[in-house]
């Protein structure tokens, strides 16, 4: 599949597998509101759970793979002074804007110059995505040449899979601990998790092959789609329910597998990309509805980029029961969401209307 540039020749089940995985963020981190500050015993925290488990997988694997879908197709005219003069570039200059703004409006008290910087530097929490793109993108000259190579491509997504996925939650696991204690010295020294065998890059890699129309492993999973499904709906049952197992007997919150290292949100986000590919490749999208997609599309990044605003002033300064009911039933976490991905939309709608802008913050 040919991409010429992220404007040009456009994919449309990429572009709604990019809006689902935003509105996938807003959701989360509006029902996050309520993971962290009711108790393990209440219904919002039970609700909460439920939309973390559902979401995960649409969330940082989907983005990192639509990344590695585009960035590493042999087909598409990827340089080094491009990715550093247009997509690295445009990628640190937003977060310039974006995190000496949020550090603006989240700081309370007094502060100094120092305090400022360690702040700004850090980023607002939902900016880590910014760091671990921008290190994908370095990267990517040195990985392009690896999906051209059949056999390196099977070693390396084994081997990102085994250190970056499988590990992970093996060690995770209480049932596991004494195998944690075991290895984790090991894996500790080796560094496993470094930057090249991280999740990130497992993802990234991941992406291709699914969109490559012939890569062996998506021609695989296609053949075998209903069990990949059915895998997909078996992690989140997992996910859900082993969440609320671990949180009740340790008698603390355990996001161990709301991880983006766990096996379980692994299989969904495979089971929910190719469940969006097959849906939308092949099928005739209407001119109307690809040309919503396809704008929905580009002001994405903005939206990821300004929806914590509005949670900030919906949820948390002026509390989500001024707008919705404080029990916050299981309908309300979207409707909050859609409120919150609406405005951030407009932001970045408004944003893109100025050329400067919309080329280096959005």
């Amino acid at each position: 599949m040919k991409h010429s540039g992220l404007e040009k020749d456009r994919v449309v089940y990429l572009d709604v597998l990019r809006v689902a995985a935003i509105f996938s963020v807003v959701t989360l981190h509006v029902a996050a509101v309520d993971f962290r500050a009711y108790p393990i015993q209440s219904m919002e925290w039970q609700i909460s759970n439920f939309y973390h488990a559902v979401t995960r997988c649409a969330v940082s694997p989907i983005l990192f793979m639509l990344s590695g879908a585009l960035f590493l197709d042999p087909g598409r005219n990827v340089t080094i002074r491009r990715l550093w003069s247009k997509n690295i570039l445009r990628i640190v200059t937003a977060f310039v804007f974006w995190s000496a703004l949020y550090a603006l409006i989240t700081h309370r008290g007094a502060w100094d110059a120092k305090s400022f910087w360690i702040v700004f530097l850090r980023g607002h929490y939902h900016m880590w995505f910014l760091y671990a793109i921008v290190v994908l993108y370095i990267l990517t000259p040195f990985i392009r040449p690896l999906v051209t190579d059949r056999l390196l491509l099977r070693y390396f997504l084994a081997l990102t899979f085994t250190c970056a996925i499988l590990l992970p939650t093996l060690q995770s696991l209480p049932a596991l601990r004494l195998l944690n204690e075991l290895i984790s010295p090991a894996t500790t020294r080796l560094k496993l998790n470094a930057a090249l065998f991280s999740q990130y890059a497992f993802y990234f890699v991941l992406g291709h092959c699914l969109s490559d129309e012939d890569n062996e492993l998506r021609q695989f999973l296609e053949r075998h789609i209903l069990i990949v499904y059915a895998l997909g709906l078996f992690g989140a049952f997992v996910t859900i329910a082993g969440t609320w197992w671990l949180t009740f007997d340790a008698g603390k919150r355990v996001e161990v597998l709301l991880s983006r290292t766990s096996v379980f949100i692994a299989i969904q986000a495979v089971a929910f990309f190719l469940f969006v590919k097959r849906l939308y490749t092949g099928n005739v999208v209407s001119a109307r509805a690809r040309g919503v997609i396809t704008a929905l599309s580009a002001l994405s990044f903005g939206t990821y980029l300004a929806h914590e605003c509005f949670i900030i002033l919906f949820l948390r300064t002026l509390k989500y029961n001024v707008f919705l009911s404080r029990e916050l039933p299981l309908s309300e976490v979207p409707l909050l969401a859609l409120l919150v991905f609406g405005c951030s939309l407009a932001v970045s709608w408004i944003i893109h209307r100025v050329p400067v802008l919309r080329d280096y913050i959005v």
